[in-house]
């Protein structure tokens, strides 16, 4: 018994028999407020992969929380979590993403990425995705000049085929 919890000690200690070490993670930059480009979410897709399905929800309920609160000290960290859930294709983190570019919550604020983005969460059945991007679209056809529906759809078309690629490039 004492050699059992002797030898699992020593795994413990020397990281023998566990995941590889991930490697330092970058410092994350809470300011910024660009668009994530492919190499980004990529990146990000691998830092949430080993998350279980009760990890994603708790973390997506947190920032939820936080970005309903106005934001949270974490807003970029935030963001790019919720975008590489969205790009998983979840629902939820869709909505979230589209909230961030709504309220400029660590991405540059945009009504047109968020209406895409609510679009894409209602399409993969969350309720309240289908209702924010009406209200979006809404305050975007109130603006001249108005994206028309055709471009709209083109949008979330090409947003639907990003999801599907970066997806597939991230489980390679």
């Amino acid at each position: 018994m004492h050699a059992r919890c002797f030898l699992v000690a020593l795994m413990f200690l020397f990281g023998w028999g566990g995941a590889a070490p991930a490697g330092p993670l970058p410092a994350v930059d809470e300011d910024a407020v660009t668009r994530p480009d492919d190499t980004e979410i990529v990146e990000w897709m691998g830092r949430t992969a080993p998350m279980t399905e009760a990890e994603r929800a708790s973390a997506l309920d947190a920032i939820l929380a936080r970005m309903t609160a106005g934001g949270g000290e974490t807003p970029r960290t935030d963001f790019m979590t919720c975008a590489a859930l969205a790009h998983r294709g979840e629902g939820r983190a869709q909505y979230c993403v589209g909230q961030a570019y709504e309220n400029g919550t660590g991405v540059v604020e945009d009504p047109t990425d968020a209406y895409v983005w609510y679009a894409l969460a209602a399409r993969a059945g969350y309720g309240a995705g289908a209702e924010a991007r009406e209200r979006v679209k809404t305050l975007l056809v109130s603006v001249y000049p108005a994206p028309t529906d055709e471009e709209l759809g083109a949008l979330e078309a090409a947003a639907l085929e990003a999801v599907a690629r970066l997806g597939a490039e991230a489980r390679k």
